[in-house]
């Protein structure tokens, strides 16, 4: 009996040293980002690609030859062939920057970005080094997952409205930075349903029968 005493204290001790170190790294919580203004080796949501292009080649000295651009496909709203997306590898960083068609249609910059990812390889340096840029350049986070077989927690970054915060970054509707080292990704949705309502708005009409 004694023994299964010891060890249950034992577990007890590791455990609350576990969440204390966990908690100890960020010791507490905020709703209030507006991602919108955050950027990801330079690049904001919603930048043309030019600026997008521009602004990646400044933070990685990259040149235009670095930048690997998809195969171009129908754009939906200008019915256009555009590419949807381009990717920059850097060293052993690579980015992948997604477009989506501009609302209300922009013939001159049909595509903005409404995506950003940056990977670097899966390494206990490389994830500890994301992790302390993460919140150098971004603040406290908005909330944090540890799962039991993960040596990082998986943070996450957005604004949400104060009556809506106890499921942290779920109810939020805008921009969201999510980093799982050794990755990190910035994104809106609100880019992909304006598209959908501007499809669809375009396809309605007043029945006659």
């Amino acid at each position: 009996m004694k023994n299964i005493i010891r060890s249950f204290a034992l577990v007890s001790l590791i455990f609350s040293t576990h969440l204390v170190h966990s908690f100890d790294e960020v010791p507490q919580f905020t709703f209030f980002h507006d991602v919108s203004q955050f950027d990801v080796a330079g690049v904001k949501l919603g930048m043309t690609v030019k600026e997008a292009e521009a602004a990646i080649k400044s933070k990685l000295n990259v040149t235009d030859a670095d930048i690997r651009r998809g195969f171009p496909q129908k754009n939906r709203v200008t019915n256009t062939e555009e590419y949807s997306y381009f990717n920059v590898t850097k060293g052993n960083m690579e980015i992948t920057i997604s477009l989506t068609p501009a609302i209300p249609p922009n013939a001159e910059d049909p595509m903005v970005v409404s995506l950003v990812s940056f990977k670097m390889p899966r390494t206990p340096e490389n994830m500890a080094n994301m992790q302390k840029l993460a919140f150098e350049k971004y603040g406290k986070p908005s909330n944090g997952v540890r799962k039991a077989d993960r040596e990082f927690t998986s943070y996450k970054w957005c604004y949400v409205e104060e009556s809506k915060r106890s499921l942290g970054c779920v109810h939020s509707t805008g921009a969201i930075i999510r980093l799982d080292p050794p990755q990190i990704q910035m994104s809106d949705n609100s880019y992909n349903k304006a598209v959908v309502d501007y499809l669809n708005k375009q396809d309605s009409s007043t029945p006659q029968f």
